[in-house]
């Protein structure tokens, strides 16, 4: 009894559904649409039409995915030179050695005043001794904050990011650690700062002399590097950037202290090598770190044009 009892369910649910599947075929498409199936007995779960799951939203991401689909089969483009990528840079340096100038040139007026006496000064400080610890201060702040003159963002990479990108970016295995780099360039900071003012002592106490200038040009240079480096990643040109900027820079300024004062050529000079193990860390960093089709970043500033 039990077995032709669930025979007879059986043929009756298949019935009922032959029976719902003529009735919707004689339904036109319109009124199918708007109105849902929504019985079928026994087992069976309850059917939807499908036309009432196809909304508006859904339409809209179709239609989406059909004009990516179709951007991306644009044009091919091409990499070319494109020079006005330099001039952001040609003006920032000039701009900031001429406020670093114009800051020399006030110093000197006001260590002018200190020796002649316009400015009181206590009767057991002399002019010329306060006007060599302001001389030597400003070297100082200079020489470790120079960006504060440069109209570019020029910040200087943390040991907390470089910590963070030695994940994102490839280095070479022989990388000093990142504290290493913030001791470093203190170092080079303070050789800086009393080189200096072994220069300013050995030109007659001129803070607007030739070699001065020179440094505040090496330092322009080296804000505007760092902004392309480091703010801008531009990892292809931070590489001629260091090697003529920086390094072609530091050599250039450490002369021209040698030929002042020697020296200070010499106590400048450790900089020169510590800029060579910098320049050829970032080659290495950008040799290391091509993008996904296996392409180096452009050396030179570049613009995509139509192939």
């Amino acid at each position: 009894r039990n077995i032709f009892k669930e025979v007879l369910i059986t043929d009756h649910n298949q019935r009922r559904s032959l029976a719902t599947m003529a009735l919707l075929q004689s339904i036109p498409c319109g009124a199918r649409a708007s109105r849902p199936l929504i019985a079928f007995s026994g087992s069976e779960r309850p059917l939807r039409s499908a036309s009432r799951n196809i909304r508006p939203s859904i339409v809209a991401a179709a239609s989406q995915t059909s004009t990516k689909s179709k951007s991306s089969q644009s044009v091919a483009t091409r990499q070319v030179f494109d020079p006005t990528g330099y001039v952001k840079y040609a003006a920032a340096i000039p701009t900031q050695v001429t406020a670093m100038t114009a800051a020399l040139w006030a110093l000197q007026q006001l260590n002018g005043a200190l020796a002649s006496g316009t400015i009181p000064l206590p009767a057991d400080i002399a002019g010329d001794d306060a006007a060599k610890t302001i001389v030597t201060l400003f070297f100082l702040v200079v020489s470790i904050k120079s960006r504060v003159f440069s109209p570019l963002d020029a910040r200087r990479p943390t040991v907390r990011g470089e910590k963070s990108a030695i994940s994102e970016k490839r280095r070479p295995s022989w990388m000093p650690p990142p504290l290493t780099f913030p001791i470093v360039w203190t170092t080079i900071g303070l050789l800086r700062a009393f080189s200096s003012v072994m220069v300013w002592e050995a030109c007659g106490r001129d803070l607007v002399s030739t070699p001065l200038i020179i440094m505040m040009l090496h330092l322009a240079i080296g804000d505007a590097w760092n902004h392309c480096n480091v703010v801008e990643q531009k990892l292809g040109m931070a590489v001629p950037g260091v090697f003529l900027g920086c390094l072609g820079s530091g050599i250039f300024v450490t002369a021209a202290y040698y030929q002042a004062d020697p020296s200070a050529g010499l106590l400048l000079s450790p900089s020169c090598l510590w800029l060579s193990i910098a320049s050829v860390l970032v080659y290495s960093i950008w040799d290391l770190n091509p993008d996904e089709e296996g392409n180096k970043q452009p050396l030179v500033p570049v613009k995509e044009v139509a192939a």
